[in-house]
């Protein structure tokens, strides 16, 4: 099967980044789909690691995937690093995954995947601010956010049954994890779940030996790169709260809980990631 790039599956989904009506529409049916074969949602860690399994086996089907091999290894110590410290549930195998695309993108569909872009690696400065990105998403992993926001916009109440038929690669609930997973990475997973997502992963990379300035750095970089919305359109289109308002919400959450820390010994870079990353640096 011929894999065509991350982009392309964004595209499709998105339709263009104007039209919030149509990201939602397209997404509201795909879980209307789903919900035709599963009536609710399950939160449960073993019903997500189903999902999420499926969905990641759908992106990999899908997308370009990297042959660095040596970066894929060094990004996964990271992960373990993270996990090791973030509490999160032994019920899934932690895995990250590299897709060989030119968006800066980073998601995961549950269940303990996590993919990264090579056009973000190459954006991002530092080991540090990678492990900061691995952090966030690793948090909404920990926090449940795909089934609990496929759920919020489906109008779908849990608990019920999941059969195993029901989470099959070709389902309509797996393609609306993999839907919802997709449209996360462009329009985010709602402001609640980002803003949690930023706090717990901040929390995570500090206590894995991170320097907490690298998180604030990465929105300072995609600030950089995409500027940012007004405040009105953010408010009408934007699942995020803008960049100009995460740097500032994290100022304040570095001065308020390691304001007082001696941070010199803490990780920004490594030299492993630098000569890793070295050929991906635009």
């Amino acid at each position: 099967m011929t894999r065509t790039p991350f982009r392309n599956a964004v595209a499709v989904l998105v339709c263009a980044v104007a039209l919030a009506s149509c990201k939602t529409g397209d997404m509201s049916q795909s879980l209307i789909g789903a919900a035709s074969v599963v009536p609710t949602l399950d939160v449960t860690h073993a019903r997500q690691r189903k999902l999420g399994d499926a969905a990641a086996v759908h992106v990999l089907k899908m997308s370009l995937i990297s042959d660095d091999d040596a970066l894929v290894t060094h990004l996964n110590g990271i992960l373990a690093k993270l996990v090791k410290v973030s509490g999160a549930t032994p019920d899934y195998t932690y895995r990250l995954h590299v897709l060989d695309d030119d968006q800066v993108n980073a998601f995961t569909p549950g269940g303990g995947h996590i993919f990264l872009t090579t056009r973000l690696i190459g954006a991002l400065a530092t080991e540090g601010q990678v492990a900061a990105v691995i952090a966030h998403e690793l948090a909404h992993v920990t926090e449940g956010h795909v089934v609990r926001g496929m759920r919020d916009k489906a109008g779908i109440e849990a608990l019920t049954d999941l059969s195993a038929t029901a989470v099959g690669l070709n389902s309509k609930l797996t393609r609306a994890v993999y839907d919802y997973s997709v449209l996360a990475a462009v329009n985010g997973h709602g402001r609640s779940f980002e803003t949690k997502a930023d706090e717990l992963g901040l929390e995570t990379m500090v206590k894995a030996g991170y320097d907490p300035g690298e998180m604030l750095k990465v929105f300072e970089a995609l600030r950089a790169l995409y500027g940012d919305r007004s405040e009105l359109a953010n408010f009408f289109h934007g699942s995020h709260p803008t960049n100009a308002k995460r740097i500032e919400a994290l100022k304040d959450m570095i001065a308020e809980r390691y304001g007082d820390m001696d941070r010199s010994s803490l990780v920004r870079d490594t030299a492993a990631y630098r000569t890793l990353t070295a050929k991906h640096i635009n």
